[in-house]
């Protein structure tokens, strides 16, 4: 791979990142509406930490491929997809319906 397409392969994966935050941060700011706690999310290059209460989700990720740890602590892969799809375990949904349905789990369970 060129140092270009390897570089424009980064951005994308940063972008996807940064967009699966920023929908993660809505739905978590809607569903906080209807719970009695609202979520903290701590936000970097290659992790997502939200935390409600006392429960956590921890998403990692580093070029596209990482995992979700659950409040439970089970743990699932994850992969961004080149398309804006999300893959959790063996589940793929359009990226703003993964973070509506991560930040249900954690707030309303």
């Amino acid at each position: 791979m060129s140092a270009t397409a390897a570089a424009a392969k980064d951005l994308l994966w940063r972008e996807l990142w940064s967009s699966f935050a920023s929908l993660l941060r809505s739905y978590c700011a809607a569903h906080g509406l209807s719970s009695e706690h609202q979520a903290i999310l701590e936000v970097s290059a290659e992790s997502i930490l939200i935390r409600v209460n006392t429960k956590q989700m921890t998403l990692t990720q580093h070029e596209g491929k990482g995992s979700v740890t659950a409040a439970d602590g089970s743990q699932q892969t994850l992969h961004l997809l080149e398309d804006g799809d999300v893959k959790i375990g063996r589940r793929t949904e359009a990226m703003d319906m993964a973070a509506e349905r991560l930040a249900r789990e954690i707030l309303l369970t």
